[in-house]
């Protein structure tokens, strides 16, 4: 009896990181990557990613406890076309997010839930402490607010964008696609 509890704690520890990733999918990373936790593209079940994409081979899907789980960081930030108050987010670094799906290339499509998106070099994505943000103000983001996630860098750290513009700040983040 000994034996098999042990056994089975052996094989409950080995399964716990896959079975973490089994919560409701926030955002998916695709495209030059080496770490997929996903099946290929499905035009049925991946209905919505299909207006954006032709399909994918694979995928890194992230949950909440997956995110959670990645290195976090935090940022204060406040612009000009904001409701005047500087408002605190944290989450993953997008950079962490990309090394954990194994990002190979040298260029990410960040996408939201209504097709804007913002183009980085992985470079610019490594050095500018872009935060791929799961929370505001110690609240997660909602869906239908900025939610799921929200990539959030310091004004002036990506070239070609004004410093007091949130250009590129892309929220309800669905996709990100590596090239």
């Amino acid at each position: 009896m000994r034996r098999i509890l042990l056994s089975l704690a052996v094989v409950l520890a080995w399964a716990a990181p896959a079975l973490a990733d089994q919560g409701r999918v926030l955002m998916t990373v695709t495209g030059a990557i080496t770490e997929a936790n996903r099946p290929p593209f499905d035009k049925f079940r991946d209905a919505l990613l299909g207006k954006y994409v032709e399909g994918f081979d694979k995928a890194h899907a992230f949950d909440q406890a997956s995110l959670d789980a990645l290195p976090q960081g935090s940022l204060t930030l406040s612009y000009g076309n904001w409701d005047g108050q500087p408002h605190s987010f944290t989450g993953p670094t997008l950079a962490a997010v990309l090394d954990k799906a194994g990002a190979t290339g040298t260029k990410v499509s960040v996408m939201a839930v209504d097709g804007y998106y913002a183009d980085f070099g992985l470079d610019v994505v490594q050095e500018s402490g872009m935060l791929l943000a799961t929370r505001m103000d110690g609240e997660l983001l909602p869906v239908g607010g900025f939610g799921p996630t929200w990539v959030v860098f310091p004004p002036g750290t990506v070239p070609g964008l004004k410093g007091d513009s949130d250009s590129g700040l892309v929220w309800a983040v669905i996709l990100v696609t590596v090239q």
